[in-house]
């Protein structure tokens, strides 16, 4: 992690009028950076906790504009993918002289007022519909530094404020606060630990400790179970999260069927999906995966 600010969050999505992070209407900031990399990530963009460069093919018509400007040389209208990854240093340059928004910047730096100043414009929203803001990514404990003071002034400005974890923090790092949300959204994906380094590239140990520890300190924690056919969705993965939930006195969770826009969104950032592709759950399995958590004594909602 190179940055950690109270003055600076690095943002690369605001989404406006969601009702599928929280109660009522919403609108959900995506912090940029992650410590987990998914196979399945949904958000490939936000993975790197720093801004970079999309590129879009489609939109580009090959005026050679951003060629002259880029001081490394690694454009090259010529080439399909006009921009040469190895040599990019992402002064962003190009960006600013593309006028068809073929190159686009990922990531935005705001201070905690700008930020607010943004979402808060949805304040009407909220006070209609008993929604809010909820913190999403990416990982937004990531960034705990400038987090801390943005939910503050969200809580001065009477917002809900919800957030959406992967589990992986340090704890002392983000205790201060977490008793602040009204709701933290806690992924829990794969409970075999060398399976969850394999699918996540971290070990899960910590993600459960922090699990257990909110439930203790009394936050309200909602689980999120990924719906992933032939990873999240095996018998022995589902009997596990049964298992860990019932434990904490957990007894609604929320599943997250998987879908595959994340893989276009790979190709604009110049990388590649690392795993053999996978195909979403049909709603056959999403229902029976439901049923199946229904049976074990749980309210399950499908997001």
């Amino acid at each position: 992690m190179k940055y950690n600010h109270p003055d600076s969050g690095l943002v690369f999505n605001i989404q406006r009028f969601s009702v599928h992070d929280g109660p009522g209407i919403r609108t959900v900031v995506f912090f940029k950076g992650c410590p987990l990399h998914c196979h399945w990530c949904q958000n490939p963009e936000s993975i790197k906790p720093r801004p970079e460069i999309a590129y879009y093919h489609s939109k580009c018509i090959r005026c050679g504009d951003c060629v002259p400007v880029c001081p490394e040389k690694c454009l090259d209208i010529d080439v399909e993918e006009l921009i040469d990854r190895k040599k990019c240093t992402a002064c962003f340059k190009c960006v600013e002289v593309c006028s068809y928004e073929s190159i686009k910047t990922v990531g935005r730096w705001y201070t905690p007022r700008e930020l607010l100043a943004k979402v808060g414009k949805d304040g009407a929203f909220f006070e209609d519909s008993g929604g809010g803001i909820t913190l999403s990514g990416g990982e937004p404990t990531l960034q705990y530094a400038f987090v801390g003071p943005f939910i503050q002034l969200c809580k001065e400005s009477g917002f809900k404020v919800a957030m959406e974890t992967c589990g992986f923090f340090d704890y002392e790092e983000v205790s201060g606060f977490l008793k602040s949300l009204d709701c933290v959204f806690f992924d829990l994906k794969i409970m075999d630990e060398p399976s969850h380094v394999e699918f996540t590239g971290k070990s899960n140990k910590k993600i459960l400790e922090n699990l257990a520890r909110m439930v203790s300190e009394h936050i309200l924690v909602i689980p999120r179970v990924p719906l992933v056919p032939g990873i999240t969705m095996k018998t022995s993965n589902l009997e596990g999260i049964f298992r860990i939930l019932k434990a904490l006195s957990l007894d609604t969770v929320h599943l997250l069927p998987y879908h595959s826009l994340g893989e276009s969104k790979r190709g604009p950032i110049g990388e590649s999906a690392p795993f053999k592709r996978i195909s979403p759950p049909s709603s056959g399995e999403i229902e029976q995966i439901r049923r199946v958590f229904l049976s074990a004594g749980f309210t399950a909602l499908v997001i």
